[in-house]
């Protein structure tokens, strides 16, 4: 027996050794500085996070008037560079609807759920042309640009799309399972597309719990997913009459540098109450994920914004800047503007890496 027991004990604490040495470190707790504060005037009601985008260190947004969808083109300090109007109405080069904006060399994308097409504008504002939904490409949700093909997740149909920029077609798809994402009762489980040139990978982040953000290449086979082991108190996202999604919202965007990608820790906190979606608090952080391992390395928080209620979206990622969307309302507001916080904002924060 004792010689048995020496045999075991070494062979157990070799073990041991082992792996404690390749036990993974914890991420890294970072708090970043904000370079430059300032506020998207009128930003669009409707889907507001997806009508923000950057594009050649410039910001594009949705700004919604009455007459029109005004597209403006932002210095990173918040001048006004540029702008051009999309007509309310159901024609060409008109919108009824803003659900969400994508810019690449090709132009200007507007995505309008109401009438069931993504149009297509030059930078000057002149409307070229459009592509609208059909029971191939479903109801296009989210969307990402590559320089032949567009990426897209549907609320119906289609989980994951590929669609050609020439021709509108869908060429490549894998089809929803289960019950399409306004199921009263259902799990949401759609999310944002986001295109990685550095690899060439399509990241398709899912909005609730579990924490996942799925791998795909450009034909749409699966490559592996990055996680998180997301904290107990937050709960799965329902879709309640209305249809209104309710819960906690984890991955609603993404940005991605060669190494890294980007995204929030929780995207928005909604619980119903009278039928009505009611925003809770919560810690805005930046999950870091390393390319390499795919795991999370670093978590950024933000200095002077400690707790909020709203929506928090990761915009853009260099190696030396983050940019961020944080709109709502509450006593978190006076965080970001101490000396005359608005009662309502859709802030953008340029963050120091």
């Amino acid at each position: 027996m004792k010689h048995v027991l020496s045999l075991v004990i070494p062979i157990l604490l070799t073990v041991f050794l082992v792996s404690s040495c390749i036990r993974r470190p914890p991420a890294e707790h970072v708090t970043l500085k904000p370079l430059h504060i300032w506020e998207l005037e009128g930003l669009t009601n409707s889907n507001s996070p997806n009508c923000v985008t950057v594009y050649n260190n410039t910001i594009y947004y949705v700004r919604e008037t009455p007459e029109s969808f005004l597209v403006r083109r932002m210095g990173l300090e918040g001048t006004l560079l540029s702008e051009f109007a999309i007509p309310l109405g159901k024609g060409p080069g008109e919108a009824l609807h803003s659900m969400g904006l994508a810019i690449d060399q090709s132009g200007i994308y507007f995505c309008d759920l109401h009438l069931k097409r993504i149009s297509r504008f030059d930078f000057e504002g002149r409307y070229q042309d459009c592509m609208d939904f059909g029971p191939e490409s479903g109801i296009i949700l989210y969307f990402a640009l590559t320089e032949s093909f567009i990426y897209t997740t549907t609320m119906d149909s289609v989980f994951l799309g590929k669609i050609d920029k020439a021709s509108g077609r869908q060429t490549a798809f894998i089809r929803r399972e289960g019950p399409t994402e306004t199921k009263i009762g259902g799990t949401f489980t759609g999310g944002p597309v986001k295109y990685d040139p550095f690899n060439g990978e399509i990241y398709m982040g899912l909005a609730g719990k579990p924490y996942t953000i799925l791998r795909f290449d450009k034909d749409l086979n699966p490559l592996g997913r990055l996680t998180y082991p997301l904290e107990k108190e937050f709960k799965p996202i329902r879709v309640y009459p209305g249809p209104r999604p309710a819960g906690d919202f984890t991955v609603l965007s993404m940005a991605v540098t060669e190494e890294y990608l980007y995204a929030p820790h929780i995207s928005a906190r909604y619980q119903m109450k009278e039928n009505r979606p009611a925003a809770l608090t919560f810690s805005p952080e930046i999950f870091r994920f390393s390319k390499e391992n795919f795991r999370v390395d670093r978590r950024f928080s933000i200095q002077g914004l400690k707790s909020m209620k709203g929506e928090f979206s990761v915009l853009y990622a260099d190696d030396s800047r983050l940019i961020v969307l944080a709109s709502g309302t509450g006593e978190w507001v006076s965080q970001l503007y101490p000396e005359s916080p608005p009662e309502y904002t859709n802030t953008v924060l340029i963050l120091s890496l």
